[in-house]
């Protein structure tokens, strides 16, 4: 592994333990409305961007699905989470907490857009933190294409392979790992695939195992 001049890091089942918030949404509100959905039935959509997840919804579940309904109803619950305050991963404060004695960039590259981006993080001091943001809505076409963390690495001024990048899912991994980033995965509840992980820097079971690259 090189020596790295940033660290990127995904949000959604990386920083947060958001994805498992998201998956009960949906769960919960497809069935309210009367449509059978499982916990098993949502593993598709980890790490999609919510507009591509809500189309496929749409075809899941056929022309009769109250889309519109659906959305503000997982919209409404994952906001009422945010609020009380959205779980953190295991061992990310503590990390986060030694990355930015380092003194480099740190940053935010995420699918999901702005707003919706920027409210998961209530209550935290993380934000201020980030030199560069970039956000599903920033890019045209979202991960697993490259282009959110080749726009990231632009706005440093530095190569790809200056970047340390923390992933947690297949999109993720395969987004950073294509853009020349050096790509540490810590897989969610969904197992990253054997091809990408042998791609990555480095694999850990939780932020606890990555502690000694900010030491």
């Amino acid at each position: 592994m090189s020596e790295f001049k940033a660290i990127l890091f995904d949000k959604d089942g990386t920083i947060f333990d958001s994805e498992a918030v998201y998956r009960e949404s949906w769960v919960k509100a497809a069935n309210e409305l009367g449509f059978h959905f499982t916990a098993e039935m949502y593993d598709p959509f980890v790490g999609v961007r919510a507009i591509e997840s809500y189309q496929g919804a749409e075809k899941l579940f056929g022309p009769d699905f109250p889309i519109d309904e659906f959305i503000q109803r997982t919209r409404l619950y994952n906001e009422q989470v945010k609020k009380a305050g959205m779980p953190i991963k295991p061992g990310f404060e503590a990390f986060f907490s030694q990355a930015k004695k380092l003194n480099i960039p740190l940053g935010l590259v995420t699918s999901a857009v702005h707003d919706a981006a920027i409210s998961t993080f209530q209550g935290t001091d993380f934000l201020q933190s980030f030199s560069v943001i970039v956000t599903g809505d920033m890019v045209e076409h979202p991960k697993p294409d490259p282009s959110c963390y080749q726009m990231a690495c632009e706005q440093l001024k530095l190569k790809p392979s200056e970047v340390l990048v923390f992933e947690d899912s297949n999109a993720g991994v395969a987004a950073a790992v294509s853009a020349g980033c050096q790509t540490v995965a810590i897989p969610d509840y969904l197992p990253v695939k054997p091809e990408l992980l042998k791609q990555a820097a480095y694999v850990f079971n939780s932020f606890n195992d990555a502690l000694f690259l900010v030491k």
